[in-house]
Order: structure tokens, then C-alpha cells, then sequence
């Protein structure tokens, strides 16, 4: 029997990644489902596996190592060569594990290719190396770019990694031109564009937006996003943005509901925000949290219209046909504004005004070019997915042009 390991997040809780996830793993079995001989898809999340005394070992050690040192000691080898160390503790053993014997990785997506903070790139170093140790080959599909520096060390241990022989297609969901110019200089890998898995969750989860629901969404984020992004607006300026949001369409008449995408930290700034607003015994202004990437998408698709921070949010609703307009604290919320067609829907925070803000939402209305764009745009995950897969498994699939799959 033939394994391909499909590598993300489905387990954290920030639940844009596992809606993206579990979409990546419907396109690849949905391409599979007529190989005439059994092909196993095995899950590997990307935060590692079961503790052992190794793997609590190296939470512990780097728990402590990031308490230490400025951002300038942190651009040393030696300090990058322990944090290495670490990320061995923690994961190898459970990459090693799963990868073996397989005859391909995918990696679902998500904002992967990215050294300023988080620790996705230590996780996708380690995953190549491994796969270059089994000579397996690698799918990066739609996966964000965010940012590139030539002087920063964890961008060039990326880099470096990035163009290694077994990663053979990079896909990535937004900027195509920083991953061709600045990333990949092995001409033997191919790279393209290609939709966010998640704008498939409609057909993945089987769920409709509601026709009848007049309430819009107010989807809240943890207050540091915008600073931890290099944007200079605050928690407290973000919690007066919402309550001067909620006002505006208080006086409208318009009914809302707070949600999140599941995020703890994201759920500790709704309870600051309905604390402000001295609705915390007010039941009916939060849906409750989600537990599972379906929550996410029916409580999204509970909307009419969606005011988001959360790109995943944004997506999730344009897969269900949902008008969205987005708070950019990030160049790819920009950047999915764009390739759909609606910039204006997605608003910097230049321009952050409770009634512009509003207005924007009010006017966003999605008509049949919209369906018509994503059916087509979200092709281009499957298409791409598929040939990779030909590729390795050998069996002549024809490219769909339809999503009814």
C-alpha cells in the first residue's frame, strides 16, 4: 500500500488552519478516488506528536533560550544552532516516523514561508531535511509568503532549504512574484498561484450560507497582531476601532454577532471588547466559540455579511458566497482582496474609521462574476494538486474544470 503524508496544522487552534487542512485532504482524496490499488493519505501535524521525555526535554530548554537574549544576539549562528538542536528534541522523531516509506509529502498550506516570528520555518526545515533523507519528493501547496530579508539568517536557512531537490512544487496562495524573485533558485522547481485550500470549505463541510440571516459577523483578533506585524496600532486603539464599529451600526439598526476563529488569545480580546461595551452577561452579542473547523464554517455561514480580521474568516465567507470586508494587519489580507477582485473591501489601517468601515460593509454585495471567479480560481488548488500526484503515483488523471466534484 502506497502512503502520502499530508503535513500541516489541524490541530491548533486558530481554526483557519485545520479548515485549510482538512480542504487540502478532500482535494487529494477526491483526485485519488479512482487509482485502482489503495493509497493512504496519513496525517502529520506539523507541531509535532505524542511527548516523550525528548520532546518535553526540548520544550522546556526553549521555553528558557527565548527569555534570553535581544533581537541581535538572535541573528547568531550559535544561537540558531541550539535553536535547531531544539526543534530536533521536538519533532524529528515524529517526522521521521511518519515520512518514512512514503511516496510523497504535501504541505497543506497556510503562512509557512515566514522567519519573523512563530516557528513555522524551523518545522518545514525539518520536514525537507527528512524527506532528503528518504529522497521523498515535496508539494508546497498555497502556501503565503510573508516577507524576505537577505540579512536575516532564519530567511536564508529557508532559503536554502526551500530549493533543496526533493521539493518540487511550490504553490502559493499570494505573492508569487517575492517567492520567484527572492526564494526559489532552483530552476527545477515549479512554482505558480494557485487559491487558498480553504475556499473549497463549502463543498468540503457541505454547508450553505443561511438566505434568511440579516445579522452580520464581527470577526475579533488578539489585540498584538497589528504590532507583532511591524504596524504601529495597539490593543487598546483596536478596541476602541470595534466599539466605534458596533456603535456605527447600532445606529443603523443593524444586528451583529462577535466571533472568532478559536483562538484563545482572540476570545481574550472579545471578553476586553464586550467588557467595554458592558455586554459581558450579553449572551446573544457572542457566538460561542468553535471547536472544530466545521464550527468555523457554520457559524461564518450563519452570516449575511462578514466584518473580519482573520484572512481565514474572509476566505471561509467568500467560499460560501458571503460578502466580506477585512481589517489588513498583514500584506496577505491585502493581497486575497486583490485576487478576488474587491481591494476596496479589505482596508489599511490608514484608513481604520468606524463609518468608512461600515460603508465599505454595507456596499459589499457578491453577484454572479463572484461565483463565477471563485469556481474557476479555486481550480487552479486542484488542478495543480493533481498533477503532482500524477506525477507520483503514475496514473494519467485529466485536469477537471469544474468544481462539482
Amino acid at each position: 500500500m502506497k502512503k502520502i503524508v499530508l503535513a500541516g496544522f489541524p490541530s491548533v487552534k486558530n481554526l483557519g488552519d485545520p479548515v485549510l487542512f482538512e480542504s487540502t485532504e478532500y482535494l487529494i482524496k477526491d483526485v485519488l478516488r479512482n487509482v485502482p490499488y489503495p493509497i493512504v493519505v496519513e496525517r502529520l501535524d506539523l507541531l509535532g506528536g505524542k511527548v516523550g521525555l525528548k520532546q518535553l526535554t526540548g520544550k522546556i530548554i526553549n521555553r528558557l533560550y527565548d527569555r534570553i537574549g535581544d533581537q541581535k544576539e538572535r541573528q547568531l549562528r550559535s544561537h540558531y544552532a541550539i535553536k535547531e538542536l531544539i526543534y530536533e528534541l521536538l519533532l524529528r522523531e515524529h517526522f521521521e516516523k511518519t515520512v518514512k516509506g512514503s511516496v510523497a509529502v504535501v504541505v497543506a498550506g497556510g503562512g509557512l514561508i515566514k522567519f519573523k516570528y512563530e516557528s513555522c520555518d524551523y518545522r518545514l526545515i525539518m520536514l525537507i531535511k527528512i524527506a532528503s533523507k528518504h529522497n521523498i519528493p515535496v508539494y508546497l501547496n498555497a502556501v503565503g509568503i510573508e516577507g524576505y530579508s537577505d540579512s536575516d539568517l532564519r530567511c536564508q536557512e529557508l532559503k536554502k532549504h526551500l530549493n533543496s531537490e526533493v521539493v518540487k512544487v511550490i504553490t502559493t496562495r499570494d505573492d508569487i512574484s517575492l517567492l520567484n524573485d527572492k526564494y526559489v533558485t532552483n530552476t527545477r522547481i515549479k512554482t505558480t498561484r494557485v487559491a487558498d485550500s480553504a475556499l473549497w470549505s463549502d463543498k468540503v463541510y457541505g454547508l450553505t450560507k443561511n438566505p434568511k440571516s440579516e445579522t452580520v459577523g464581527l470577526g475579533v483578533v488578539r489585540g498584538g497582531i497589528f504590532y507583532d506585524n511591524g504596524i504601529d496600532f495597539s490593543e487598546g486603539e483596536l478596541l476602541e476601532l470595534w466599539v466605534g464599529i458596533i456603535r456605527e451600526l447600532d445606529l443603523r439598526g443593524i444586528m451583529w454577532k462577535i466571533f472568532t476563529n478559536g483562538l484563545e488569545a482572540d476570545s481574550q480580546f472579545c471578553d476586553l471588547l464586550l467588557k467595554r461595551l458592558n455586554k459581558t452577561e450579553d449572551k446573544e452579542s457572542l457566538v460561542e466559540i468553535p471547536r472544530s473547523p466545521s464550527d468555523l464554517v457554520r457559524i461564518i455561514s450563519q452570516f449575511n455579511k462578514v466584518l473580519a480580521c482573520r484572512m481565514h474568516a474572509s476566505i471561509i465567507a467568500y467560499s460560501l458566497n458571503i460578502p466580506s470586508v477585512g481589517l489588513v494587519w498583514n500584506d496577505k489580507i491585502r493581497m486575497f482582496g486583490k485576487l478576488i477582485g474587491h481591494p476596496e473591501r479589505f482596508i489599511d489601517v490608514s484608513d481604520f474609521c468606524p463609518k468608512l468601515i461600515v460603508d465599505t460593509l454595507l456596499n459589499a454585495e457578491n453577484g454572479s462574476s463572484d461565483e463565477a471567479f471563485k469556481s474557476a480560481y479555486r481550480q487552479t488548488t486542484r488542478n495543480h494538486l493533481q498533477a503532482f500526484l500524477a506525477s507520483i503515483v503514475d496514473v494519467p488523471f485529466t485536469v477537471a474544470h469544474s468544481d462539482k466534484i
